[in-house]
């Protein structure tokens, strides 16, 4: 029989191993250990938990905490997220909590906070002059290093802070007791990945530009590694210790052409295509001691790093390299311990997060018009003898002119985190009918964070030396603009307090819980109240109501403060060399400061109604849940100077009616010197709109009912044990955050109103569009998972579906006038509904001496998916997710 293609061998060598060993098999009635998946809830707490043994099972594509969040019912990811367009990309992808800002989240791992707040809702990869790019969480953690993951999407105890949407609480793997060695490969390539485009577009890596370096990832490959073991110390205390690489090659296309004036080569060169590599890498470490010298007394030592590293280049510029950094590196100690009275934990530790782009390129330069050198090197041609003369002008007719080089030079923005938490929990104490027991605790944080420019940044441009011909081919440069070295800083304090009495009566069970904190930052005190009921219905402890109200506060981000640095010192030289000297007169402009600051600003909150039934039986748990989400004061980026808006208004206004239609020509001319009288005369004012600040403008509104239904034990057949879940979401929310860059959204456009657009035909507010993005108003997931323990086998499917989404779409460049106002207008976006299957085969046989493989394949029906669309040149493309892929793994572990 012959053997199927390449990329289904393994597939194949897998059934057939499978297939023998089960003939092989003896029977086996003993009722295995089965991990199970499903969301699981305390009384009151809206709650979800992976434990290792799902974690490893389960599928797990680039093996990213968020990963395993695919079907957690309270989450939804970009439309962006799993792109057909970049699979060669490392960088987790970004969750929204209850419809909250995914900026919005705290990011715990062994119980200190990890996010990165420098600035989390930048998603670029340091393309720009006065970016690194960034990203919520501070530490891209290997989810196969953890213990475990849960997650908090509402009613939240009052213990945790410092969010709106929801709390994703990561442990690391503690020692167990015995000594254990593992070691794990894992790869995935193009060739066994499908990757569905938009057929009207060419989507070759040539076509990645300056503005987005990646854009397009046709080949890649990639492989992780993971080395982790177990060792016991002494008779009460051991480590673990964990290693893993996860590393991306893209092989990416240079574009060729006509070289003009690039740095060490000569002035004009003619240069072919030419194939480069980019990388991408994280690597984890991650070492915990642990101590129990008995059973009242724990501690834990954690030491964590995480690298990150993206090498790129602009496609279009010569010289043009560099790579961007997100590090992050933590150490905590947290020691638990029983009391007389009741239990207590303290937790200390310090993290170092780091944003940096580093590069050779100090000063990017552009050499000319394209159209002059066009012209100049036409002429050049002409004058050639034959052939060469043909030759030239052939290559003039289709090679691109290259006259862009260089880069932005290095950047750096860097956060410091110093943390403490003290926590009680007193035992119950029984006070007549009402049994109470309290809890309190307290956290202690510093932060310090700067913004560095290690040196100038310079934009050059040359122009065309002129002789009697025209461009006489000697350029020079007229004129500079220059980001001056420098570096802001800024530090706070941020403190809270907290306190909670869970009382029981009879039946009822509540939690009443309030949190204060305190930052000096943006210098607020803020009460938070946590209400959450609890009613066993019948006293069984199968029908259980519960209910809560209960408000959350959010993050203050660095950027309010850093964004001070990017433009500080900022000026333009314009250089003359019409005087016929050897050196040119300069002109020198101060571009100024344009940053106003974040002064009033208040921290965004959000208020959450929740009421819900949950049945727990013999053999099924069944619930459903209604959440409610008010959002307050949302942060965003607006201009700082109204007067400076009404006189731009007025301006385009003038503007405007000179363009129109049945002016006479003496009109015009009356209207061109009103026009410029006007440019005078409010000069200073005019130039004070691109003036920007922070400010809270806006709210936001969320609804979800969550319907769940998981069986209560495994479901026994034949030899195998089967762990099922369902849950469907039915979700609607409305915000004014339209922008994709969030608070640091804003609008070039100064005299269009940003708190109203206008939609359908009518004038609307921002506020009551739906959201643009983490929007599917309805989600179904199913989880099943079997385990044949006498093959050593478990598969795992999961399943999603999302429903279609009718979703703003903002264009800038459709400007609607109402009177002497003017407003953007936001067009409907429908997206059709998608399906994934995954599936997870895990063989770990008896006889393998602790040898296992997998196969994981992604997309099983290999779907088309279409989740968005975006613009590239003056065209709207379909972005598709990403088509059925096969990870394959072998791993050891004893």
């Amino acid at each position: 029989m012959p053997l199927p293609p390449y990329r289904y061998r393994l597939l194949f060598i897998l059934l057939s191993c499978v297939t023998h060993q089960a003939v092989a098999a003896e029977a086996s009635t003993e009722l295995p250990t089965v991990n199970v998946t499903a969301t699981r809830k305390d009384k009151l707490t809206g709650k979800s938990m992976l434990d290792k043994e799902s974690i490893k099972e389960r599928p797990n594509q680039n093996g990213n905490l968020t990963d395993l969040l695919r079907d957690n019912p309270a989450v939804q990811f970009s439309n962006a997220a799993g792109s057909s367009m970049t699979p060669g990309e490392l960088r987790p992808d970004q969750i929204s909590i209850h419809g909250s800002p995914f900026w919005q989240n705290q990011f715990r791992l062994d119980g200190m906070g990890t996010n990165n707040d420098l600035d989390p809702a930048d998603r670029g990869q340091g393309q720009l002059v006065v970016s690194t790019g960034s990203d919520t969480q501070g530490f891209y953690v290997d989810s196969r290093l953890l213990e475990s993951v849960t997650v908090m999407d509402s009613n939240v105890p009052a213990e945790f802070g410092g969010f709106t949407g929801g709390v994703i609480d990561a442990r690391t793997k503690r020692y167990s007791g015995s000594d254990h060695f593992a070691a794990s490969w894992r790869t995935t390539r193009d060739s066994w990945t499908k990757q569905p485009l938009d057929p009207e577009m060419d989507s070759a890596a040539q076509r990645n530009d300056a503005s987005a370096p990646s854009r397009f990832q046709q080949q890649f490959k990639k492989n992780f590694y993971t080395v982790s073991a177990e060792k016991g110390l002494g008779r009460d205390w051991g480590m673990v210790m964990s290693l893993s690489r996860r590393e991306s090659t893209i092989p990416s296309e240079e574009n060729g052409g006509i070289l003009v004036g690039a740095p060490g080569r000569p002035m004009i060169e003619l240069v072919d295509d030419g194939n480069k590599q980019q990388k991408r890498a994280i690597d984890n470490a991650l070492v915990k001691f642990s101590w129990v010298p008995g059973a009242a007394t724990a501690v834990d030592l954690s030491l964590n790093a995480a690298r990150s590293r993206e090498s790129l280049f602009l496609n279009g510029l010569s010289h043009s390299d560099y790579t961007r950094n997100h590090d992050s590196y933590g150490a905590s100690i947290s020691w638990t311990q029983r009391l007389e009275r009741g239990r207590f934990e303290a937790v200390a530790g310090v993290g170092l997060q780091d944003d940096r782009r580093d590069t050779p390129a100090k000063e990017r330069r552009k050499v000319g018009d394209i159209a002059e050198l066009r012209e100049l090197l036409t002429r050049q041609a002409e004058g050639m003898p034959s052939p060469q003369k043909e030759q030239w002008l052939d290559v003039l007719s289709r090679a691109p002119i290259l006259n862009e080089h260089g880069g932005y030079g290095n950047l750096r923005s860097r956060q410091r985190t110093y943390e403490a938490r003290f926590k009680f929990e007193a035992d119950p104490l029984a006070t007549g009918p009402l049994t109470h027991a309290l809890s309190a605790g307290v956290q202690l944080a510093k932060v310090k964070a700067n913004y560095l420019r290690p040196e100038d940044s310079v934009q050059v441009t040359y122009g065309c030396r002129y002789d009697a011909t025209g461009c006489s081919g000697a350029f020079d440069p007229v004129s500079r603009t220059v980001f001056p070295k420098g570096e802001s800083g800024t530090r706070f304090s941020s403190n809270g307090l907290w306190l909670e009495d869970r009382v029981n009566y009879g039946r009822v069970e509540a939690r009443l819980g309030l949190r204060v904190d305190r930052d000096d930052f943006l210098r607020e005190t803020l009460f938070a109240p946590r209400l959450a009921l609890g009613w066993d219905v019948n006293g069984d402890g199968r029908w259980l109501m519960n209910a809560g109200l209960n408000r959350y506060y959010g993050r203050s981000m660095l950027a309010y403060k850093l964004k001070e640095a990017e433009n500080r010192g900022l000026y333009q030289e314009t250089l003359d060399w019409s005087s016929g000297g050897s050196e040119p007169d300069v002109y020198r402009t101060e571009l100024g400061q344009d940053y106003g600051g974040y002064a009033g600003l208040r921290t965004p909150y959000e208020d959450e109604t929740l009421l819900g039934l949950t049945y727990r039986g013999d053999s099924a748990v069944a619930g459903v849940r209604y959440v409610h989400r008010d959002g307050h004061d949302p942060v965003v980026r607006d201009r700082q100077f109204p007067d400076a808006i009404a006189l731009q208004t007025k301006l385009r206004l003038l503007e405007d009616r000179l363009r129109g239609p049945g002016l006479s020509n003496a009109e015009r001319a009356a209207l061109r010197r009103q026009i410029a009288q006007f440019r005078r005369d409010n000069a200073d004012m005019l130039n004070k709109a691109t003036f920007l600040k922070y400010v809270n403008r806006g709210k936001s509104r969320y609804d979800a009912v969550i319907f769940e239904l998981r069986n209560a034990r495994p479901f026994a057949l034949a030899g195998s044990f089967t762990q099922a879940s369902v849950s469907l979401t039915l979700s609607r929310q409305r915000t004014s955050l339209q922008g994709s860059d969030g608070y640091n959204s804003m609008t070039s456009d100064y005299h269009v109103r940003t708190d109203k657009v206008w939609h359908n035909g009518q004038l609307v507010d921002v506020a009551s569009l739906n959201s643009p993005d983490y929007n599917r108003p309805r989600a179904l997931n199913l989880n099943v998972s079997t385990q044949w323990p006498s093959y050593g086998l478990s598969l795992s499917h999961q399943l999603r579906w999302r429903s279609k989404v009718t979703q703003p779409e903002q264009d800038r460049n459709s400007i609607k006038k109402i009177g002497d106002e003017y407003f953007y207008m936001v067009r409907d976006e429908r997206l059709p509904s998608t399906f994934t299957w995954d599936a997870r085969l895990l063989w770990k046989p008896a006889f393998a001496g602790g040898m296992y493989t997998s196969l994981e394949v992604s997309n099983l029906l290999n779907r088309r998916n279409v989740t968005g669309t975006y613009t590239y040149g003056d065209k709207r493309y379909r972005r598709y997710e990403m088509g059925r892929q096969f990870w394959a793994e072998i791993g050891y572990e004893f």
